[in-house]
């Protein structure tokens, strides 16, 4: 059963550019760490800085419906990929 979206390719690039740039501007948000500031707390206070960034489009997407794997049809092999590959993800980036 394909699910048709109803973003433009042309969209969902933009969105990845968007994406990659912002990883690649995470190092030197990092390196900007004030020196004698905790790492711990200014882990912290990026991570709520993204939280609160993102809350507005993950907002938006729920009120139009757009749930992706959270819809009610959703296959639950989906959901089990999804988390497998999150994971795997993660276990790279630990190193």
């Amino acid at each position: 059963m394909a699910r048709t979206s109803h973003i433009a390719p042309r969209t969902g690039i933009l969105l990845a550019f968007t994406c990659l740039l912002l990883l690649g501007l995470m190092p030197v948000i990092s390196n900007g760490r004030p020196a004698g500031a905790s790492a711990l707390t200014f882990a912290l206070i990026v991570s709520v800085w993204q939280l609160l960034f993102s809350l507005p489009l993950q907002i938006r997407e729920w009120r139009s419906g757009e749930r992706g794997l959270f819809r009610k049809d959703s296959p639950p092999m989906a959901a089990r990929r999804l988390v497998a590959i999150t994971l795997f993800t993660e276990v790279i980036s630990a190193k």
